[in-house]
This record gives C-alpha cells, sequence and structure tokens, in this order.
C-alpha cells in the first residue's frame, strides 16, 4: 500500500512538473511568436497557453488510455432526444430568468430599450451570441462539471459541489491586467504577464459580488447536473445565459445604478436582485426537474 501511495505521488509530481515546463516553453514561445506576428503579446502568451493546456491534457489522455467517446458517455454526453430535450428545457429556464432579471432592470428605469442597428446587423449579432454562448457553455461545462466534478465527487461528492463551484467562479477573474511589456517582449515578460492573470483578487471589494453570482450559477448548472444525469442540461442553461447577457447589448443600453450591489450591472448576475434569481433558479431545478435513476446517461463515479 505504501509503495502504491509513493507511486501515486511521484506521478503527481511527475505531471505536475511536465506542466510546468509546457508553461516555461510557452514562455520562451511567446516572445518569439510576437517578433513573427504583430498581434497583442497578452493575446499571444494566452494562446500559447491555451494550445500547451490542450497538449497537456491530450498527453494525460493517452497516458491514462482513455477512450473519450466512452469517456463522453460516462459524463452525460449523449445524443438522444431525452439529451436534447434536457438541452432546451434548460436554456428556456435560463432564458426566462436571466432573461426576467433585465427585464426587471427596464422597469427600475436601469436598462433603456433601444435598437440602434440595421436589421441584418441586429440579426448577425442575435446569431453570434447563440453561437458564442453555445461554444462557451460546451466548453467550459464539459471541463467543470464533466471532468472537475467527477473527479472530485469520486473523494466527496458535496466537497466536489463546493470546490467545483469556487474554481468555476474564480477562474473568471484570470485576467491579465494592466501589464505593461517591453515593445520587444522576452521570458520576463511572459511571466509577468502571467502574474497579471490574478490581479483581479488584489481588489476583493471589486470583484466580491461577481463572484459570489459566479458561485450561485455554478451550484444551479452544478445540480442541473445531478438531477438531470445529462451534460446537456447544465450546457442549456449556461448557453441560455450566455446568450441573454450577449443580446441585452443589441436591443438595450444600461445606466449605472446608484447601488450597484442591490441592483447588479450589466452582467445581471452580480447584485441581491440576480443573486435572489439565481437562487430561485436552483430551487427550480430541484423542484422541476424529476432526478434520473440509474438511465445510464451519466456515471458519477465512472
Amino acid at each position: 500500500m505504501q509503495k502504491r501511495n509513493n507511486k501515486k505521488t511521484g506521478t503527481i509530481l511527475a505531471f505536475v512538473l511536465l506542466y510546468c515546463g509546457i508553461i516555461g516553453i510557452c514562455a520562451v514561445i511567446a516572445p518569439l511568436v510576437k517578433h513573427v506576428l504583430d498581434f497583442k503579446f497578452h493575446r499571444i502568451l494566452a494562446r500559447c497557453l491555451t494550445v500547451g493546456t490542450f497538449l497537456f491534457v491530450w498527453f494525460l489522455m493517452k497516458y491514462f488510455r482513455v477512450n473519450l467517446r466512452e469517456y463522453g458517455k460516462r459524463m452525460g454526453l449523449s445524443n438522444d432526444r431525452f439529451a436534447w430535450r434536457s438541452f432546451w428545457r434548460g436554456f428556456l429556464l435560463s432564458a426566462v430568468f436571466i432573461g426576467g432579471v433585465s427585464v426587471v432592470q427596464v422597469f427600475l428605469g436601469f436598462r433603456t430599450p433601444r435598437i440602434t442597428l440595421a436589421w441584418y446587423a441586429f440579426l448577425a449579432q442575435i446569431g453570434k451570441a447563440a453561437a458564442t454562448g453555445i461554444v462557451v457553455a460546451y466548453i467550459e461545462e464539459t471541463f467543470f462539471r464533466g471532468v472537475v466534478f467527477r473527479s472530485l465527487a469520486r473523494v466527496s461528492l458535496w466537497g466536489s459541489f463546493v470546490v467545483t463551484n469556487l474554481f468555476y467562479a474564480a477562474v473568471h477573474f484570470f485576467r491579465s491586467g494592466n501589464v505593461l511589456v517591453a515593445k520587444t517582449p522576452g521570458i520576463i515578460d511572459s511571466f509577468r504577464v502571467m502574474g497579471g492573470y490574478f490581479s483581479s483578487f488584489s481588489n476583493d471589494a471589486h470583484i466580491w459580488p461577481a463572484f459570489v453570482g459566479l458561485f450561485l450559477f455554478g451550484c444551479v448548472l452544478t445540480a442541473a447536473y445531478l438531477r438531470s444525469k445529462t451534460l446537456l442540461m447544465p450546457i442549456g442553461i449556461h448557453a441560455g445565459a450566455v446568450f441573454i447577457i450577449k443580446t441585452n447589448s443589441a436591443w438595450s443600453a444600461f445606466h449605472e445604478a446608484t447601488n450597484p450591489l442591490v441592483f447588479g450591472s450589466k452582467w445581471v448576475y452580480d447584485g441581491i436582485i440576480g443573486w435572489g434569481v439565481l437562487l430561485l433558479m436552483f430551487i427550480c431545478v430541484l423542484v422541476v426537474i424529476k432526478k434520473k435513476e440509474g438511465d445510464g446517461h451519466v456515471e458519477l463515479l465512472g
């Protein structure tokens, strides 16, 4: 048993060192790419880190001999009538609740209906918002609910529920900040920009209302996953929320509230009213969605 634990610890340490090495390689490659391509250095570095992370995940899957199709089935990425019905139910549920906050903001005078775009530009923005919502929801839910939550649930279901949603909320504040880099950046600039990803957390008073909202939204998504046992339900809820928030700017103009802690901002979820709506969504998910038992859509601990 001791040898097995030592082997696991050594394997984990090796993977951590491997990922640190990938980060170091990205720090070297980004300045070289900047010399060739005239793009913002922050964006180049972010793309390098994204590619490096995907390669790292691909290596892990190869190492553990993961069958992507089977793994997708176990996490609830099925392609059947129930799954797609769950997607559209989730999308509608989110659109009604999140859209309801936007409507409340209109009645309170913080949002003014206004369409300044030509009809074709308006439709294009609506289509872009829908596409963005689906892509973002698919990627984030596959990672947070399908991989992180399921993996941690093997140790503790409720611990995984809390940790996953705290992680989900925190990730949204990883930004490059206003780190200035040299005209011809080098490796040190790469690490300075990476350090800037955590700059948002230095202003707790500014981020905590949004952090609470994102945590509550994560709870809604995880509860939907547990109840429906298909990943398509939280993907639909997530896509609906992104769609509504993205389209708000197409049909209205937002005016800063005198008390943003109560009424929130244009992001809808970062005020007491938004939190209340998310809590209602959470209750609705628990009450309305019938819990699926042993239907084979998802094996939480598989």
